[in-house]
């Protein structure tokens, strides 16, 4: 992974965090890991606690201040604020919770950042988060020193336009994934929305076979 393609996934996530899907951050805690977070500070994404479950997302009844006052308090869950979460050790992450929360990306109300900390091949994310999350970067063989420039990527114009695609990049992208043996229309989706946030991100209304290959770097 270069720092190129980190710098392209940051810009992309900052720019329109569900059009991808979510980014899968693949690297351990330490110096490295929180320089990426903190590019991603613009996203005000908020972090799910430790053994999150059904309650803590949907909320429910307060119980002590249900008995103080005598009458229902309802606690409101993770999920009722839109937003980006972030999924600490989400290799550890139980299939109910990565159901849910695939619940949630697919309604569009919710985008995910799944810290990936993975250290051997019993380790794995789950299916359903990593079909959806559309950008992976691995901090694999990079040090701090690397992202030491990192800096939060410039948000692009709110009302630009959105960037056009070359006219065969379907094609390309679909032939891409075949040979790589990527199933499914999420990783298109996903590549084809990346091209054309790239060159959102840059100012340019339309999208290069260059931008392809730049997105398919972060998709497939």
């Amino acid at each position: 992974m270069t720092v190129d393609r980190i710098r392209d996934a940051l810009a992309l996530m900052v720019a329109d965090p569900a059009a991808t899907g979510g980014l899968w951050l693949r690297g351990r805690a330490g110096p490295l890991r929180d320089r990426v977070l903190a590019a991603l500070a613009p996203l005000g994404a908020r972090r799910l606690p430790p053994g999150t479950d059904e309650a803590a997302l949907s909320g429910g009844l307060d119980l002590a201040p249900t008995l103080a006052q005598g009458r229902a308090v309802w606690r409101p869950g993770l999920l009722d604020r839109p937003g980006v979460l972030i999924l600490p050790m989400a290799e550890r992450c139980p299939a109910g919770l990565a159901a849910r929360l695939a619940q949630a990306m697919d309604a569009g109300s919710h985008t995910l950042i799944a810290l990936d900390e993975s250290a051997g091949p019993d380790d794995a994310l789950p299916a359903a988060l990593a079909d959806r999350l559309g950008l992976f970067v691995d901090l694999d063989g990079l040090s701090a020193a690397d992202l030491r420039d990192l800096a939060p990527p410039a948000a692009p114009v709110a009302d630009a336009a959105p960037a056009n695609l070359p006219p065969d990049a379907v094609a390309q992208v679909v032939a891409l994934a075949d040979r790589l043996g990527v199933m499914g229309p999420r990783g298109v989706l996903a590549t084809l929305a990346a091209a054309r946030g790239l060159a959102r991100a840059e100012g340019r209304a339309q999208a290069t076979d260059r931008d392809l290959a730049r997105a398919a770097a972060l998709t497939l």
